[in-house]
């Protein structure tokens, strides 16, 4: 959910399995640092192949492309 300011200000998660604990990680950072879609855009972290999608491939980051 983003606000007027293209701000990630709420989201759900519907995953099962390793990944699960990292999607809510992730929203939390960027929700208390009350990041925009164009700076999540730009956002570089890093990813372990068992544990956590490749940036290219994060639904997340991807769902700021609009």
């Amino acid at each position: 959910i983003f606000d007027k300011k293209k701000r990630i200000i709420g989201a759900q998660v519907f995953a099962s399995g390793n990944i699960t604990a990292g999607l809510i990680d992730f929203f939390s950072f960027v929700i208390a640092n009350k990041l925009s879609a164009d700076k999540l855009k730009a956002l570089h972290y890093s990813a372990h192949p068992e544990l956590t999608p490749l940036p290219f491939f994060n639904v997340i980051v991807s769902t700021c492309e609009f």
